[in-house]
């Protein structure tokens, strides 16, 4: 693999542990309520816009990275 390629995967797997690391954070029962502070309907559906909203930046992200190569002709000339 190239370093490139080394470097992408540990940002990934970086992310990934942010992710899970902030999951549990926020599965902990907390202490004053037993539902915890997703029961309300606010906080779902806050959490549910802002799951939406990551998933459109990634796809959008990922259609302009793959846009701009095509642009540039790296993709068809098979130097990506």
């Amino acid at each position: 693999m190239g370093g490139a390629a080394v470097a992408g995967l540990l940002y990934v797997v970086l992310a990934g542990c942010v992710c899970m690391i902030s999951g549990l954070l926020f599965t902990r029962p907390s202490r004053t309520a037993r539902k915890g502070n997703r029961c309300c309907l606010p906080c779902q559906c806050a959490c549910f816009m802002d799951m939406v909203g990551m998933a459109l930046l990634f796809a959008l992200s990922w259609y302009l990275d793959v846009y701009s190569r095509l642009s540039c002709g790296t993709v068809a000339a098979g130097r990506d």
